[in-house]
């Protein structure tokens, strides 16, 4: 997970979608999701699958500045396994996990992501151009998805919600925020 260091895991796969049932060729996403609040902290689409598909993850460790030791998790496509882009992680100091073959339990909520991403909007539309199916994953994901929708896992409030409530201010320790409460303990962090 990227944001304000609260978390320790992320989740990443890629999905597929074809831009029109007569138009041949295939439109693919990449996502990376944040465990802790269940964003879509980064995402690229592409038509192809190669190993640059996920590249603009650079820019999500500079804007989001994840602290080190952060635990990367991916199934086992070519574009996570890609030396290049495994060293852009081993450079940001993550820590990288992946898949077994054949098992998609670990990653259970990004498969839940993509099986949402399908039934609520590939599914029941039909797209006509490949612009038009690129504007409609970004308006689901950076409109709908990270900022209305509402999800059981984190007590039926948005994404946005989850990350504003995990940093409120503490009205007892001047210059530290509450970060979350786990397992009992409430978790602090320092502003300098």
């Amino acid at each position: 997970m990227f944001l304000h260091q609260r978390a320790e895991v992320e989740l990443c796969s890629p999905g597929y979608r074809s831009a029109h049932p007569g138009y041949a060729r295939w439109l693919y996403l990449a996502a990376i999701l944040d465990l802790y609040s269940r964003k879509i902290v980064d995402w690229a689409m592409a038509d192809h699958l190669r190993a640059d598909l996920p590249s603009s993850v650079r820019i999500a460790i500079s804007a989001q500045r994840p602290a080190a030791g952060l635990l990367h998790h991916s199934d086992r496509g070519v574009q996570y396994a890609s030396s290049e882009y495994r060293n852009v992680l081993q450079s940001a100091g993550f820590r990288t996990s992946m898949s077994r073959k054949g098992d998609c339990y670990n990653n259970a909520p990004m498969e839940s992501f993509f099986h949402t991403f399908k039934t609520q909007l590939v599914y029941p539309t039909q797209y006509a151009t490949r612009a038009g199916t690129m504007r409609e994953i970004f308006a689901y994901i950076e409109g709908f998805y990270n900022r209305t929708r509402r999800h059981s896992a984190i007590g039926y409030i948005s994404p946005i919600e989850m990350e504003l409530k995990a940093v409120q201010p503490c009205p007892f320790f001047r210059g530290k925020i509450k970060a979350r409460t786990f397992c009992g303990f409430d978790l602090w962090l320092k502003i300098w």
